[in-house]
């Protein structure tokens, strides 16, 4: 079978003008590191390929979590909540931690809806209208 000669064009296509050599890879922390995390609306999260679980009470709280070499910390506000022995060796990927938008709408046709029911109803909308909310949301 005969090969394929390249074409002479391909060569000048690969070069990149203005290459430099990478740098030496990023470090990784010696020390323990500080970071955040939600937790689940049934008590847990995970870190570092572990999932810990913290309780209910935390529910959709963002906690602090120091990862050391043998051990993750676990702080709500200053306050220890639990110590945890590590198990895993893998790295931290993320540091701060983003609640999730809500995913029930607040406003539009439903609360339009609910509006006109307090209306026909004859309820002031300022408390009114806040109680339901409360109930629904």
């Amino acid at each position: 079978m005969d090969q394929a000669t390249p074409h002479p064009a391909h060569a000048e296509c690969v070069t990149l003008r203005g290459v430099r050599p990478a740098g030496p890879p990023p470090a990784s922390p010696t020390g323990p590191v500080t970071v955040q995390r939600v937790v689940s609306s049934r008590g847990h999260f995970q870190i570092v390929g572990q999932r810990i679980q913290v309780g209910r009470i935390h529910a959709r709280k963002i906690l602090e979590v120091t990862v050391d070499d043998t051990h993750i910390t676990i702080h709500d506000n200053g306050e220890l909540i639990r110590i945890v022995p590590r198990t895993t060796t893998q790295e931290i990927t993320r540091i701060a931690v983003r609640r999730a938008p809500c995913s029930r709408p607040r406003s539009g046709v439903f609360s339009e809806l609910c509006t006109n029911l307090l209306r026909a109803a004859g309820h002031d909308l300022g408390t009114g209208l806040a109680r339901l909310a409360r109930l629904i949301y």
